[in-house]
C-alpha cells in the first residue's frame, strides 16, 4: 500500500466515538488531544459544532477532568444530535452575532488558564481574524479544513495582518488538515 492509498483508507474511517459523529478524522483527533495536553489548555471554545460529535467529547473530558472548560457555539440546532440540543454548554446562534462574540471575548479575558478557540463553523478566514482578536499572550487559534477554507494565500494573509501570532508546526497541521497559532505578543 502507498502513502496515498494508506491516507485514504485513514480518512475513510467513520469517527464517532460515543455514537456521534464528527467532522475531523481519527488523526485530527489525536493531534487536537495531544495539543490539549501538550499546551495545557484549560478552556476550549468550538465555532461550529455541527452534529456534536467533537462536543461530546469535550464536555466528557469536562466532567472528567477538573481543570477543563469547554463552550460550543453551533448556528443551526436541528444538526445537532439530540443528545446535545439543549446542552447548556453549546450556545445556538450565529459565530458572529454580538453577544456571542461579547460571551467568548469576556469569558476568554478571565480565564485564568490557557485558552483554544477553534474555528469549525463555515467561514475559517473571518473566523480567525474575528476571534484573534480576543486572545491573550500564550492562547491558541486552530482552524480545521486546510486546504479548503483556509487556504495558503489567506494563511499568509493572516500572518502578515496577525504578526504577533506564530504558526505551529505548520508543516504537520497542514498535512493533517487543519492549523494552529499561538499568540506571542
Amino acid at each position: 500500500m502507498n502513502l496515498e492509498e494508506y491516507k485514504y483508507l485513514v480518512n475513510s474511517i467513520p469517527v464517532a466515538p460515543f455514537g456521534i459523529g464528527t467532522a475531523q478524522n481519527w488523526n485530527q483527533l489525536g493531534a487536537l488531544f495531544e495539543d490539549l495536553d501538550r499546551f495545557h489548555v484549560t478552556t476550549f471554545f468550538e465555532l461550529g459544532v455541527f452534529m456534536g460529535g467533537l462536543a461530546d467529547l469535550m464536555l466528557y473530558r469536562q466532567q472528567n477532568q477538573l481543570d477543563f472548560n469547554y463552550l460550543g457555539v453551533q448556528l443551526l440546532p436541528e444538526e445537532l444530535h439530540k443528545r446535545l440540543k439543549s446542552h447548556p454548554q453549546i450556545l445556538i446562534g450565529s459565530i458572529f452575532d454580538g453577544w456571542i462574540m461579547d460571551k467568548i471575548s469576556d469569558l476568554i479575558s478571565i480565564n485564568r488558564g490557557t485558552v483554544m478557540v477553534y474555528c469549525d463553523g463555515g467561514d475559517k478566514p473571518k473566523e480567525l481574524r474575528t476571534y484573534t482578536t480576543f486572545l491573550r499572550i500564550g492562547d491558541y487559534i486552530r482552524a480545521h479544513d486546510f486546504p479548503g477554507e483556509s487556504t495558503p494565500e489567506s494563511l499568509e494573509k493572516y500572518a502578515k495582518d496577525f504578526p504577533y501570532m506564530h504558526e505551529i508546526e505548520p508543516n504537520k497541521c497542514r498535512e493533517l488538515g487543519f492549523t494552529l497559532w499561538k499568540r506571542i505578543g
